[in-house]
């Protein structure tokens, strides 16, 4: 397998390190968080005490929709790297963000949709 003109001998899914996420509205108060926390653990046995909250800075990114598996996301990464080297811009770190917008378990690999994005920033 070849990423960003690298040969690579293997890609182990298992060494990934990865947060998984979802964005609290802007509308929800602080204060209504824990008491859902409390609930869902309460009822569903969840490992809540792994959750926290996070508010991110405004950051400058470049995303791109990728269709199809996660496995042939390498080739829209290639996409939006050139459109990026294109602009007189560069990525700052390998960190990037990975948008579900398919359910993997209704939706036949070849039709996923997954928003890509990393940090940019220019040269």
């Amino acid at each position: 397998m070849t990423i960003k003109g690298q040969q690579l001998d293997h890609l182990d899914k298992d060494e990934f390190s990865y947060d998984i996420m979802i964005r609290v509205p802007d509308f929800v108060p602080n204060e209504l968080i824990a008491p859902a926390l409390a609930a869902v653990k309460a009822k569903k046995q969840l490992p809540t005490e792994q959750i926290n909250v996070q508010q991110f800075d405004a950051m400058q990114v470049a995303q791109i929709l990728h269709l199809g598996a996660y496995d042939d996301e390498p080739a829209s990464f290639a996409k939006i790297d050139e459109l990026v080297a294109n602009q007189g811009m560069h990525r700052t770190s390998k960190i990037h963000r990975e948008i579900y917008l398919s359910d993997a378990r209704r939706v036949a690999p070849d039709k996923l949709k997954t928003i890509l994005r990393y940090r940019v920033a220019s040269n």
